[in-house]
């Protein structure tokens, strides 16, 4: 069994683990966009797909706010890799509870095992 295998299944098990912790997993629409938005009317124009997924979530830190690295806000989002085709994009946004967020910044962490998502509305 190769190194990434046991990663894997380590990460699945966190995930597993995380859902019995209140709000600490979330069900989130991601959109793969391939058209234009306009954040005026809140519509893309062109094509975009989509697909339900897990998310382990956090919220920016006072240190992360005051560094620059997050504005008050932010969500970060730690979703596993396999459940995508391609990279996640900036280009991409996602959906939870019917709100609107910008991918701000995307962390291939571990070979592509899991994705850190920065988001902002």
């Amino acid at each position: 069994m190769s190194f990434n295998n046991e990663i894997a299944k380590a990460v699945d098990l966190a995930f597993e683990q995380a859902e019995n912790i209140e709000g600490s997993v979330i069900d989130i629409e991601y959109y793969v966009d391939s058209g234009t938005y306009d954040p005026i009317t809140d519509t893309t124009t062109g094509s975009a797909s989509s697909v339900t997924i897990k998310a382990l979530t956090d919220s920016a830190s006072l240190r992360q706010i005051s560094d620059g690295i997050a504005q008050v806000g932010d969500l970060f989002l730690t979703v596993k890799g396999k459940l995508f085709d391609s990279v996640p994009s900036a280009n991409d946004h996602v959906m939870i509870e019917g709100v609107r967020y910008a991918i701000i910044f995307v962390n291939n962490s571990m070979a592509g095992i899991t994705y850190e998502l920065q988001i902002r509305r």
